[in-house]
């Protein structure tokens, strides 16, 4: 319960309108959290994923834009120790198509709207209705007047990253000047100090999770049937983005992984008591490239 709480403060103070898709339209991000010990038992865990995104902005009328936003990642869960035969699944997809509306109601609101289904799954079964989760948001942005670098915004937003269809409040913070960038954009959180066109570097804190559906072979533990599998790791590191061509960027991350989680679900959504294993805090390591629009 108290990671509940944690979770929901996160959200409070952030908004998943991801801050890189709309400033780095086309990334590639690989990420791995490496010798992964568990709290209890023997074993090893180490965690690979790939990620990958494009965003395509359209033009619809005057102040008024849609961003459609392709996203997908590949997660690989290698265990060497059952943990206490808990047979958590190994590789998950998530496959995301997002659309963006952004609309300039005056000088200094904004209005944004977000629609998202996500299929996230091992993908080991034909494709049903549980494999699907939508997310919403519908938010207002507002300038403020005698600081225009500097934005707030609040809404709503119904999420399925943590608990199944939650609708929260939501609140966002942006400040940009030409030297220092702070975003608070969830799940991400960025204090970068851009110290030219071509080099930044900062804070990067990171709250990643999401439920999967899991297929039949985890069924049947304690005759309770487990249906979902839910992903939890709090990442923390420095980070560094350097010009490499142009409008190309890479960016690196090293830091550590203070918390990873897995639990198995019901059919409800529920955690299955006795099934969460926790593991001790571990490196943290992301690099990825992206094409980076102009100012």
């Amino acid at each position: 319960m108290k990671y509940i709480t944690i979770l929901f403060i996160v959200f409070f103070l952030c908004l998943e309108i991801n801050a890189q898709t709309l400033k780095d339209p086309l990334y590639f991000n690989y990420s791995a959290l490496p010798f992964t010990n568990p709290e209890k038992g023997e074993g090893q865990l180490d965690i690979n994923y790939f990620e990958t995104n494009l965003a395509i902005p359209v033009t619809l009328v005057k102040k008024v834009q849609l961003i459609n936003a392709f996203y997908y990642r590949y997660s690989d869960f290698d265990f060497n120790s059952d943990f206490t035969n808990q047979r958590f699944s190994g590789n998950l997809h998530d496959i995301r198509y997002s659309a963006i509306i952004r609309a300039g109601i005056s000088e200094r609101i904004e209005l944004i709207s977000i629609g998202r289904v996500m299929v996230r799954s091992d993908l080991q079964n034909n494709l049903e209705g549980n494999d699907f989760f939508p997310f919403g948001l519908l938010m207002a942005n507002y300038a403020i007047k005698r600081n225009p670098d500097f934005t707030i915004g609040f809404g709503l937003a119904l999420v399925n990253d943590f608990n199944y269809n939650s609708i929260i409040p939501i609140a966002s913070l942006n400040y940009e000047t030409d030297k220092v960038k702070l975003e608070i954009v969830y799940p991400n959180i960025n204090f970068l100090f851009k110290k030219s066109e071509s080099f930044e570097f900062g804070l990067f804190a990171n709250v990643d999770g999401n439920i999967s559906r899991i297929s039949q072979q985890n069924m049947g533990i304690n005759n309770t049937n487990v249906q979902f599998q839910r992903n939890l790791q709090i990442l923390v590191a420095p980070t560094v983005s350097h010009r490499i061509y142009k409008q190309v960027f890479g960016h690196l991350k090293i830091g550590l992984a203070p918390l990873t989680e897995l639990q198995f679900l019901d059919s409800s959504y529920e955690k299955i008591e006795g099934y969460t294993q926790r593991f001790n805090p571990s490196l943290f390591i992301r690099t990825g490239i992206s094409y980076r629009l102009s100012n």
